[in-house]
């Protein structure tokens, strides 16, 4: 049999006059009277004055002991309460909050609101500011945080940073969350000897925050321009992407892999992007693209309607443009001499015609995707400029002509007018005081290398 001792313990507690408890809720328990009138926060028991000894916060005029935390009541360790009215209370203290420059923190960046184009700008002046983040690209100096909201998903975002110093190199990083370094998705700092960074992407809907620092002694304030392009615009004839000009000058960066195949290339399968640009005068129109991707090879075509390109028999496209229009609407057609596609950069300059009179007035010679061109000789009002090596007559009315030979080709020249004698002539010459590489009535050339020549024409002049 198993013997079951219990222990018992009993504390005697001495009767209190105080009401038992209610509806079975706890009783609230003994009161400890040996700390009466001793409060971290909240009212003094009667008879203690509310002060230093005995109150972690602030003395109200009531004599109440208050957090001490509240703009109405601001103090600590006892003090008298402070109105802080207009200030804030920090730590006990009133203080009259300091508002953050534009563009210093997170708390107050730059907003950057497009126009219905897409396009926003600003300049930052980094004077003043602190140094906040690092980038991943780059380190600099002070930097400045500005920001934008990207409309729907597919956007493609376009954002230039410019200098007008010297040896500073811009720097842009972008970020989802403007405190979060991990939150960079896209930096680019300019390349040495540039003064321009520019970065390209395509974006989810969202706000976006750009951090813009300069690498170098910054003595100018830095310039940003964005432009934003919705989903699709460059990707058919039907909705090209405007090119704008400014100061007869355009460009852009953009990446290929952004668009889809339209048949718009010499390489079936390949992906293309289509851009116009708008002439109000006649001018000589120069366009390049020049690849930033390792593989790819862009090509472009420049015409006055968006079709599908002539491809000549050994398919080779060209990365440069130059020829004489006249006033309308044009395509420019971005491709890969590949099924290959990353990102280029795209450059369009306009100029007044030129006068072919002098070398520095040559009139280009653009050929066509058969490796050919004809054009116009003129010779009246026009003045005896050259001499030509193979003329022993008086020259006459002369003009010059300017092409570019991309790879080593056969070349030749003739007149194609019957009614044109010998005494007509043509010159190839590699510079413009040069020695002829050829003259006569016409020309042939084998394996001309490649580089830029002057093709001049002139005539017998009676005395």
């Amino acid at each position: 049999m198993r013997h079951l001792l219990v222990l018992l313990a009993v504390t005697f507690v001495a009767c209190s006059s105080e009401p038992p408890p209610v509806d079975g809720k706890p009783d609230a328990g003994p009161v400890n009277t040996a700390d009466a009138g001793t409060t971290d926060a909240g009212a003094s028991d009667a008879g203690v004055t509310c002060g230093p000894g005995n109150c972690a916060g602030c003395c109200d005029s009531s004599g109440q002991c208050r957090l001490g935390t509240e703009n109405t009541a601001c103090g600590l360790a006892g003090a008298t309460c402070s109105d802080c009215l207009t200030a804030v209370c920090v730590t006990g203290r009133c203080e009259t909050p300091v508002e953050p420059l534009e563009g210093d923190t997170c708390v107050a960046p730059i907003e950057l609101r497009v126009d219905s184009e897409g396009f926003a700008s600003a300049t930052l002046d980094l004077s003043g500011l602190a140094d906040d983040t690092t980038a991943s690209c780059g380190t600099g100096s002070a930097d400045a945080v500005v920001a934008f909201d990207v409309p729907e998903n597919g956007t493609y975002v376009e954002l230039v940073v410019r200098s007008d110093d010297d040896g500073v190199r811009p720097l842009v990083a972008l970020r989802g969350n403007c405190a979060q370094g991990g939150s960079e998705f896209r930096c680019e700092l300019a390349p040495a000897g540039s003064r321009s960074a520019r970065l390209t992407t395509v974006a989810l809907r969202g706000r976006i925050f750009a951090w813009v620092e300069a690498v170098g002694t910054a003595r100018s304030p830095l310039h940003v321009e964005l432009r934003l392009s919705p989903p699709g615009a460059g990707d058919t004839c039907a909705a090209p992407r405007a090119l704008t000009l400014s100061g007869g000058n355009a460009t852009l960066q953009d990446d290929l892999r952004r668009y889809a195949p339209d048949g718009l290339s010499c390489v079936q399968g390949a992906r293309d992007a289509v851009y116009t640009f708008t002439l109000a005068a006649p001018a000589v129109v120069s366009a390049s693209v020049t690849s930033r991707t390792a593989g790819f090879e862009p090509v472009l075509t420049v015409g006055f309607g968006c079709t599908d390109p002539t491809c000549n028999a050994s398919g080779l496209g060209t990365s440069h443009f130059e020829g004489e229009l006249f006033t309308g609407t044009y395509s420019v057609i971005v491709s890969s001499e590949t099924l290959a596609a990353g990102e280029f950069d795209l450059a369009l300059g306009i100029r007044p015609p030129p006068t072919g009179e002098v070398c520095s007035e040559a009139l280009p010679l653009t050929f066509d995707s058969n490796r050919q061109v004809t054009t116009w000789v003129p010779t009246q009002g026009r003045a005896d400029d050259f001499t030509l090596d193979c003329m022993d007559w008086t020259p006459g009315p002369d003009s010059v002509y300017r092409f570019r030979v991309d790879q080593t080709s056969d070349f030749s020249a003739t007149f194609n007018d019957g009614q044109l004698s010998s005494s007509n002539v043509l010159a190839l010459r590699f510079a413009c005081d040069g020695a002829d590489l050829g003259c006569g009535p016409a020309l042939s050339y084998a394996n001309l290398p490649p580089g830029e020549y002057l093709l001049f024409t002139d005539s017998y002049s009676p005395e």
